[in-house]
């Protein structure tokens, strides 16, 4: 089929309405056909109603107007040394920029200016005509053509988190308190006429500086009021009306704050709460430089990617002369894109661009759940510290009992909390034809009653709100999707003035059982939550590849790398003096941020921004739980959730070593996926200590487990190359730590893209993970460095190119394994092969290869598991290489012609299995959609792929697509697609054709397993097939082998 065709049925179905069906199968259950298919089973089916190398494949064949970021041939100011080469590099960029664009102009009059960057990025940012693209991308200096990606936004004394992390009195009056450290808030602007800052605090004063509405003229002129003491500086990239109109910079970046306003709306406000985390009066770090760089909008959660990108560029150089002598040394970004790609992604890149300048960046991991690599970008970038929410002090579990069922709720902070016992009749809502409490319930109705209600459609202090206005004394809300820990929720409006507490999906099922009863909330017997990761912090670790040194290698690193609690009470905008919760891990960042500006007090300026990072990481809290004790019980948090662990300033300012690994500079150690081939497999890395001090410091170096459970397995050995060292003053020395891995001893793989897709205890269950710990005599130098790998038993299998078969004489073909593990053998007919691989277009060009290597089928009897019992049929999709979880940034698609008749009816595709609801990164779990063209697409099976893999396994029923029983031939073409950055074709295989159940060739595996350091002997098979059937021999997929060979094609000859 065209190009043309395929880009109009990708829009098709984007564009589909989206329900939920369900479809209920049938209740017999035969012998099943193959042991894992079960496992792919959905509990209820779901239903959901080439071009120029420079231009990203998103932008192939667009019309009209199109944002776009056009990166330059010439390398920016921030990768040349400071001072005159900087100057000279400058000009080199300018005159590159003036030429390219003269070109440009020339080839697309319409083409409008956005911005320039010169600094983290050498790129001219434009609004120009879809169809010119192609022929702007010829341009020899034009080195990429990437869209505009925007991003979202990723809390009781005042401020009890400051002393919590060590930031106390006694640091800050040692003089410790951010003097002189310029910090950039890359938000949605400062408030700077609030008091925290040293402003008026009053309502006239905030009118006089932002005015009424949005729309008023003050917000965008600087009025003689900004800048300020404390706020020194910034600019606004983005204005008041966008996304809902244009951006309109200007050099006034107050933040929108609905308290302050007379008429118009707003969304503003997340980036005072921040500043005033960083740097505000009762701040971690008071005395910091304050700069206001407003790139999130004011009337939505949307932050601008072409002012994300002016923002960093503006952090290196705010005075544009071209040198960097004027840089921030810290940049706060509390905002994010959940499963981020720390090498594809262009705003990452520019991030590390920034490090070698002198400039830390700090971000939030993001608040995405304890689900495997759903951690964001631009934390996710290699440079960037990346930054997990943990619970505040005051954090507290609290007991529900009715009868004798105790449960616990957690109270959300922006409702009253308090401190005696509040009893009343439980009543759920339902009761009275509201079980959602998003509408009013009749007044009076729950007088004296504690109303639960169930999660959904509306904010959850919505519910609150309404419980209240009908007499309510509390609101309890159930979870409606299953979870060890309940959610904390954020402010959403209404008031809620009583307690609202959220508890579980399986503690809401309890009490619903014993409503109508006598129930008392303990108030005053809290169980404290402090010291756990909260439960929405993101899980890493990262996606796909990562930067070893100066090698690009497959596998993840270590994120988020450091906790600190993200529930402040924090400045409101527009309030003048007034304070309110404010979460997530967008508050946890600036703790992080001012405390790394206390550091730069401490260490009078001497360290580079990797030593402040590594600094912090080594002298964190370890001892952090995966939750609230009372949930969890004494589970501590995986590495993966908390990385170093709880900042703990103090600490960092009073060490006087550090520690990191050699080639990367940080003080995380990421081994990364291991396909463990070999008896044993060894992994090393180098670490440095370095001693700042004036005397000698001796370390004892012990490597520990974070789990027992993993020690006893005896799969991982651990050992250092020396167990004591002595680092003379003013000097580092190096050791080695070495892995050592026994394959036979690993657990078995039980992580996946499907049903185990969002599950953050499958990751726990095949990771190994733990500290570094270097033990100075007394605790004030003791270092500690996380590390982690993700190994997994392969083997290595060897098969036939290619076989004689008759359908008289079958074939034997022998597969061979040198690995020291076994090996699970999958077969499939092949009808499909694409030689073709695309080399890495490099980092930051947001275009992950993701090429299609083979596409194979089966298809059998579907009695019990499909509607009609139509057949089961299966797709084994191989690419050439490893996708790290099925739901970013690729997908895979099928086209279906059914009927043969040249054009497709049905389609299948991957997708995680929130979109129905048009959730993004809300579920982890990935499913194969199919229906027709037009829709609507319903999910039977999960998608059958084992993260970290080239295999995938796509299961459907036969109705899906039309075909009612065995023996009937369809036609198929295969696709990948980026479905992160471009939406837009990465490979094909077209032209295929199958007769379902009757292929031309089949094969016997026996017992299926090719045993270690063995081999397998397997029949191969032909029929008689008609003539225009592509199956052209065996495709076997296997379980597990290292990247390029975990998958044999035998063609039949």
């Amino acid at each position: 089929m065209s190009l043309s065709t395929k880009r109009h049925l990708l829009a098709v179905i984007i564009s589909i309405g989206l329900t939920i069906a369900l479809i209920a199968p049938s209740a017999a259950q035969p012998p099943r056909p193959l042991p894992n298919l079960e496992s792919l089973r959905l509990e209820e089916p779901v239903t959901l109603t080439s071009a120029p190398t420079a231009l990203s494949p998103s932008l192939i064949g667009v019309s009209g107007r199109q944002q776009v970021v056009i990166r330059l041939s010439e390398n920016p100011t921030a990768r040349v040394p400071e001072g005159a080469a900087q100057a000279a590099q400058l000009q080199r960029i300018t005159q590159q920029q003036d030429r390219v664009l003269s070109r440009l102009r020339a080839i697309d009059p319409t083409l409008v200016e956005v911005a320039r960057l010169r600094v983290a990025l050498n790129a001219v940012i434009a609004e120009v005509d879809g169809t010119a693209l192609p022929a702007l991308a010829r341009d020899a200096e034009v080195v990429r053509i990437n869209p505009v990606v925007n991003y979202e936004r990723a809390t009781q004394p005042p401020m009890e988190t400051v002393p919590y992390i060590g930031a106390t009195p006694d640091v800050q009056a040692a003089g410790f308190r951010g003097k002189d450290v310029r910090v950039a808030v890359l938000d949605s602007g400062i408030d700077y006429t609030h008091a925290a800052f040293g402003g008026p605090g009053t309502l006239e004063a905030y009118q006089a500086a932002y005015g009424t509405s949005p729309s008023d003229s003050r917000n965008k002129t600087l009025d003689g009021l900004f800048p300020t003491d404390r706020v020194k500086g910034g600019y606004d990239f983005v204005g008041e009306v966008w996304p809902n109109g244009p951006l309109a910079p200007d050099p006034d970046p107050i933040d929108c704050g609905a308290p302050g306003l007379s008429s118009g709306t707003c969304a503003g406000g997340h980036g005072t709460h921040v500043a005033d985390i960083i740097g505000g009066e009762q701040g971690v770090a008071p005395e910091v430089d304050l700069f206001a760089v407003k790139v999130c909008s004011a009337v939505s959660s949307s932050c601008s990617g072409v002012a994300i990108l002016q923002g960093l560029d503006w952090s290196a150089d705010p005075n544009g002369d071209g040198v960097t002598d004027d840089r921030m040394h810290i940049v706060n970004m509390s905002l994010g894109a959940s499963y981020g790609q720390n090498y594809d992604d262009d705003s990452a890149i520019a991030v590390d661009n920034l490090q070698p300048l002198g400039i830390l960046v700090v971000a939030s991991a993001g608040n995405s759940a304890d689900r495997p690599y759903i951690t964001g970008t631009p934390a996710g970038a290699r440079t960037a510290l990346s930054v997990a929410q943990t619970a505040v002090p005051s954090d507290a579990s609290y007991p529900i009992t009715v009868l004798s069922t105790t449960v616990y709720g957690i109270a959300q902070p922006w409702a009253p909390i308090p401190n005696t016992p509040v009893n009343g009749t439980l009543v759920y809502g339902a009761s009275l034809g509201n079980a959602l409490g998003c509408t009013a319930y009749p007044a009076g109705s729950l007088t004296g009653q504690i109303l639960l209600v169930d999660r959904g459609v509306c904010a959850i202090s919505i519910k609150g709100s309404n419980g209240a206005a009908a007499g309510a004394v509390a609101v309890i809300v159930a979870n409606n999707a299953a979870g060890a820990v309940p959610p904390t929720f954020s402010f959403g409006g209404g008031t809620p003035t009583v307690p609202v507490l959220s508890i579980t999906q399986a503690a809401g099922n309890a009490l619903k059982a014993r409503v109508g009863n006598a129930t008392t909330i303990g108030f005053d017997t809290p169980a404290t939550n402090a010291g756990s990761v909260v439960g929405t912090s993101s899980r890493g670790p990262t996606l796909g590849q990562m930067t070893y040194g100066d090698q690009i290698m497959y596998g993840q690193i270590i994120k988020p790398e450091i906790g600190a609690p993200g529930a402040s009470l924090s400045a409101v905008a527009g309030s003048g003096t007034g304070v309110e919760p404010f979460g997530g891990t967008s508050g946890a960042a600036p703790m992080v941020a001012g405390a790394a500006a206390l550091l730069y007090n401490a260490v009078d300026w001497s360290f580079a921004p990797w030593e402040l990072k590594a600094r912090l990481i080594n002298t964190a809290e370890t001892n952090i739980f995966n939750g609230p004790p009372v949930f969890v019980g004494p589970a501590l948090a995986p590495i993966t959730r908390i990385g170093g662990g709880e900042v703990r300033i103090n600490r960092a300012i009073a060490a006087q070593a550090s520690a990191w690994e050699l080639s990367n500079g940080t003080a995380t150690i990421s081994f990364g996926l291991v396909e463990a081939t070999r008896n044993p497999t060894t992994l090393r890395r180098t670490i440095v200590i370095r001693n700042y001090g004036n005397s000698p410091l001796t370390y004892t170096i012990t490597p520990t487990f974070r789990f027992a459970n993993d020690a006893a397995t005896g799969a991982i050995t651990p050992s250092t190359s020396v167990t004591t060292i002595t680092v003379p003053p003013r000097s580092r020395r190096t050791f080695t730590l070495t892995l050592r891995i026994d394959p036979t001893k690993l657990p078995a793989w039980v992580l996946n893209s499907g049903s185990n897709g969002g599950n953050g205890a499958a990751l726990t269950a095949v990771e190994f993970d733990g500290y570094l710990v270097l033990d100075a005599p007394g605790t004030t130098n003791d270092l500690t460095m996380p590390w982690h790998v993700l190994p997994r038993a392969s083997g290595n299998v060897r098969a036939p190119a290619s076989v004689r078969a008759t359908t008289s004489t079958p074939a034997t073909a022998r597969l061979t394994n040198n690995g020291a593990n076994p090996v699970s053998v999958d077969p499939f007919t092949l009808i499909g092969e694409n030689p073709f691989v695309s080399a890495s277009p490099g980092a930051g060009m947001q275009m992950p290869p993701m090429d299609l290597k083979y596409v194979g089928v089966r298809a059998f009897d579907g009695t019990g598991f499909c509607p009609a019992n139509s057949p089961v049929i299966q797709f084994a999709v191989t690419t050439h290489q490893q996708i790290t979880h099925s739901n970013y940034p690729v997908e895979i698609d099928l086209l279906f012609d059914t009927n043969r008749d040249g054009t497709p009816d049905y389609v299948g595709f991957t997708a995680e299995l929130s979109l129905p609801s048009g959730a993004f990164a809300a579920d982890g779990r990935n499913a194969f959609f199919v229906g027709p063209l037009s829709g609507p697409y319903s999910a039977f099976f999960f998608t059958g792929h084992a993260t970290n893999s080239a295999n995938t396994v796509l299961t459907m029923c036969g109705s899906q697509i039309g075909v009612a029983g065995l023996g009937q031939q369809i036609n198929v073409d295969a696709y990948t697609y980026d479905n992160y950055f471009t939406g837009f074709e990465l490979s094909k295989i077209e032209g295929m054709s199958t007769v379902l159940g009757a292929p031309r060739f089949d094969i016997d595996v026996g017992s299926g397993v090719v045993p270690a350091n063995g081999s397998l002997n397997t029949t191969i098979y032909r029929f008689n097939a008609p003539a225009d059937v592509t199956d052209s021999g065996i495709l076997l997929q296997y379980s597990f082998a290292p990247g390029g060979r975990e998958a044999s094609a035998i063609i039949v000859r």
